[in-house]
């Protein structure tokens, strides 16, 4: 069986049949989804484009580039991305707090 692979664009048509005014999509649960798709999207598109630069864009050194993506972490991610703010000052655009969406306590 050959499958697809998920692209970054696929994940983020997930949150979109959900739209603020349709009243059965406002429960958490949706949101939650919505956002999970969403990061998730962005963790593949930066796994992918660093793949691309390290190993390069070719389509045939993909075999390359799919281990080299297992090795990327979501934490590493986040460290980097703080790093990143610290760096350049710029402050995310939506904070957790402000998205309504609330944090798992830090023992899951």
């Amino acid at each position: 069986m050959v499958r697809a692979s998920i692209t970054s664009a696929a994940l983020l048509t997930l949150g979109h049949p959900c739209s603020a005014s349709d009243p059965t999509c406002s429960t958490t649960v949706h949101l939650r989804r919505a956002v999970s798709g969403a990061y998730y999207a962005l963790f593949r598109e930066l796994v992918g484009e660093a793949t691309r630069r390290a190993v390069g864009p070719e389509r045939s050194r993909q075999h390359d580039r799919s281990p080299l993506a297992r090795w990327y972490a979501h934490g590493e991610i986040r460290t980097v991305s703080q790093w990143v703010e610290r760096v350049t000052g710029i402050e995310p655009a939506l904070s957790v707090r402000e998205s309504g969406v609330r944090r798992r306590p830090a023992s899951f």
